[in-house]
């Protein structure tokens, strides 16, 4: 026989086979449609329905669907599977309003809070302190700057006379603290200068006053922390019109960058000349830093470079990089800022940036869903063991009242 003849005869062979399987399936299909009712017998187990079933889902079953067929068991209903529903956003006013809840749970019968949730679980009264997160320590007076700012900022989004006095009381209680060591107390003047801006306390002004003295001449060499001196000594320059404050706040923004760069970084971006930027784990506080110094105007030029830096690092494509919140949080204040000069460009990528970080650091508590609350890392990334902390939730909801300007 040639091999024209054998081709020809292996084809026909071939499609009479698939008609036969077609035929005998088809024949399966109605057989088992038209049986007489049974009389009811004792309840099957899924077990032996499963070994039942078994032997001709396993011949058949691939077979079927590859036709279209979708083979289910005698007596089950086969529904179409629907697709996915969209995940629904909440609202910002939500989130805000989750948020605070999280917040006003951990106000203290002192006047402050506890900088943790359910800090027992991990510090109980038998465990030694030094073992404990933070040496045991469960309150930090200065954590009230941050509550008074997540109220300012929910103020600002509801204009509730009730949120403007929570305000007034957390941060009058700080200032006892303070006037018994200032020096604890220069890492949170932001808070008091945006207060000043809505609440034209004259206390307010008068202690920015004084902290602003003692901040002219004390630094410290973390990283974050200078560039929060930096961003500080120009909001006090803003508000008392002192050009002093502005020229601490770019010799220090020097040595802010420099403080930066070091250790370990993140990830790292080309430019068209193919050279490297890192972005560190502070990187976004000496760009905040570097933005409200420079917004003023005159220092266009150094402003520009901080914008060509955002250009460069594209945050909106490399948000899952920022492990953790304080990390990417001043990126999207500096964005907003930047957008508040009618740069609509900026203004975008910082709604952007806050609905990613909605979606992967925010979530209602399953235990108490009247709360909701900034998580420590992206999903991803988390464990379920670490300690969320209540300065997060503060600044998300001082970021959310940025976006609704």
């Amino acid at each position: 026989m040639s091999n024209h003849k054998f081709l020809n005869l292996g084809k026909k062979k071939f499609f009479f086979f698939i008609g036969a399987v077609i035929f005998v399936l088809l024949l399966i299909l109605f057989i088992s449609n038209s049986r007489p009712p049974q009389t009811p017998q004792s309840p099957q187990t899924p077990q032996s329905i499963l070994l039942k079933e078994k032997l001709p889902m396993a011949v058949f079953g691939r077979a079927l669907r590859f036709f279209g067929i979708e083979y289910a068991p005698k007596g089950t209903v086969v529904t179409p599977t629907p697709p996915p529903s969209p995940t629904s956003t909440p609202s910002s006013s939500e989130v805000a309003n989750l948020t605070l809840n999280f917040i006003k749970s951990l106000y203290r019968d002192d006047g402050y809070y506890n900088y943790y949730p359910d800090y027992e679980k991990f510090c109980p009264e038998d465990k030694n302190p030094k073992d404990c997160p933070l040496g045991g320590q469960q309150m930090f007076e200065t954590t009230n700057a941050w509550t008074a700012l997540a109220y300012l900022a929910a103020y600002k989004m509801e204009k509730k006379p009730e949120y403007l006095d929570y305000v007034k009381r957390d941060l009058d209680k700080l200032m006892e603290y303070c006037q018994k060591d200032p020096k604890q107390c220069l890492w949170v003047l932001i808070q008091f200068a945006e207060a000043y801006k809505v609440t034209p306390e004259p206390r307010y002004l008068s202690f920015l006053k004084d902290a602003g003295e003692i901040l002219l001449t004390t630094s410290d060499d973390n990283a974050m922390l200078k560039n929060i001196e930096v961003r500080e000594l120009a909001l006090i320059g803003e508000i008392t019109g002192e050009e002093r404050y502005f020229q601490e706040a770019e010799r220090r923004f020097v040595e802010a960058k420099e403080a930066t760069s070091k250790g370990k970084y993140y990830f790292y971006t080309f430019d068209s000349s193919a050279e490297k930027t890192y972005v560190y784990p502070h990187s976004c506080w000496n760009i905040l830093a570097g933005i409200q110094l420079y917004r003023i105007p005159g220092k266009e030029k150094d402003l520009q470079q901080i914008k060509n830096l955002l250009d460069k690092i594209k945050l909106t494509r490399t948000f899952k990089n920022f492990l953790a919140p304080p990390d990417i949080q001043p990126c999207i204040e500096g964005l907003f800022l930047l957008g508040e000069k009618d740069d609509e460009t900026y203004s975008s990528q910082g709604r952007q940036l806050l609905d990613l970080f909605v979606e992967q650091y925010w979530e209602v508590d399953t235990n108490k869903p009247n709360q909701g609350k900034v998580f420590p890392y992206q999903i991803k990334h988390r464990k379920g063991t670490e300690m969320t902390i209540l300065t997060d939730s503060s600044y998300l909801i001082h970021l959310l009242s940025i976006v609704n300007k």
